[in-house]
Protein backbone atom coordinates (compact mmCIF):
# COMPACT_ATOMS: atom_id res chain seq x y z
CA UNK A 1 0.00 0.00 0.00
CA UNK A 2 1.28 3.58 -0.94
CA UNK A 3 1.33 6.44 1.61
CA UNK A 4 0.20 9.46 0.11
CA UNK A 5 0.86 12.95 2.10
CA UNK A 6 -2.39 14.99 2.95
CA UNK A 7 -3.00 17.71 0.45
CA UNK A 8 -2.13 20.25 3.21
CA UNK A 9 1.28 19.05 3.09
CA UNK A 10 1.50 18.29 -0.45
CA UNK A 11 0.82 22.47 -1.07
CA UNK A 12 3.47 23.65 1.87
CA UNK A 13 5.66 21.47 0.14
CA UNK A 14 5.15 23.24 -3.08
CA UNK A 15 5.12 25.99 -1.94
CA UNK A 16 8.62 26.13 0.89
CA UNK A 17 10.82 23.80 -1.38
CA UNK A 18 11.75 26.36 -3.70
CA UNK A 19 12.42 28.52 -1.21
CA UNK A 20 14.85 25.92 0.52
CA UNK A 21 16.39 25.54 -2.44
CA UNK A 22 17.25 29.60 -3.07
CA UNK A 23 19.04 29.62 0.01
CA UNK A 24 21.59 27.93 -1.54
CA UNK A 25 22.06 30.75 -3.61
CA UNK A 26 22.17 33.41 -0.64
CA UNK A 27 22.18 37.43 -0.87
CA UNK A 28 25.71 39.25 0.90
CA UNK A 29 23.45 39.77 3.59
CA UNK A 30 22.71 36.50 4.56
CA UNK A 31 25.20 33.68 6.12
CA UNK A 32 26.26 31.21 3.36
CA UNK A 33 24.64 27.53 4.49
CA UNK A 34 26.48 24.44 5.31
CA UNK A 35 27.40 22.52 1.48
CA UNK A 36 25.36 19.79 3.10
CA UNK A 37 22.17 21.21 3.00
CA UNK A 38 22.34 23.00 -0.62
CA UNK A 39 23.65 18.94 -1.73
CA UNK A 40 20.42 17.18 -0.14
CA UNK A 41 18.17 20.33 -1.33
CA UNK A 42 19.41 19.42 -4.63
CA UNK A 43 18.77 15.72 -4.28
CA UNK A 44 15.35 16.29 -2.65
CA UNK A 45 14.64 18.65 -5.49
CA UNK A 46 15.12 15.83 -7.66
CA UNK A 47 13.43 13.16 -5.57
CA UNK A 48 10.01 15.33 -5.60
CA UNK A 49 10.04 15.08 -9.17
CA UNK A 50 10.03 11.91 -9.55
CA UNK A 51 7.67 11.26 -7.03
CA UNK A 52 9.68 9.22 -4.82
CA UNK A 53 8.15 7.43 -1.41
CA UNK A 54 8.39 9.14 2.26
CA UNK A 55 10.84 6.61 3.19
CA UNK A 56 13.03 7.87 0.36
CA UNK A 57 12.72 11.24 1.47
CA UNK A 58 13.16 11.34 4.88
CA UNK A 59 16.96 10.74 5.42
CA UNK A 60 17.19 13.96 2.55
CA UNK A 61 15.15 15.81 5.14
CA UNK A 62 17.43 15.05 7.98
CA UNK A 63 20.31 16.04 6.32
CA UNK A 64 19.13 19.42 5.35
CA UNK A 65 17.69 19.49 9.03
CA UNK A 66 21.00 18.97 9.93
CA UNK A 67 22.75 21.56 7.74
CA UNK A 68 20.09 24.06 7.41
CA UNK A 69 21.01 27.71 8.26
CA UNK A 70 19.18 29.43 10.82
CA UNK A 71 16.42 31.10 8.52
CA UNK A 72 15.07 28.30 6.94
CA UNK A 73 15.97 25.77 9.86
CA UNK A 74 11.87 26.18 10.76
CA UNK A 75 10.92 25.36 7.71
CA UNK A 76 12.68 22.04 7.31
CA UNK A 77 11.77 20.65 10.90
CA UNK A 78 8.17 21.90 9.83
CA UNK A 79 8.22 19.44 6.83
CA UNK A 80 10.34 16.72 8.71
CA UNK A 81 8.56 15.94 11.97
CA UNK A 82 5.26 14.83 10.04
CA UNK A 83 6.60 12.72 8.05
Amino acid sequence: MRRSLPTHLLLALAVALPLLTVSCSRGEDLPDPKPGFCEAAAKYDKLIERKKTIAEQIPLLEKMQRNAPKDVAADVTYFLDPL
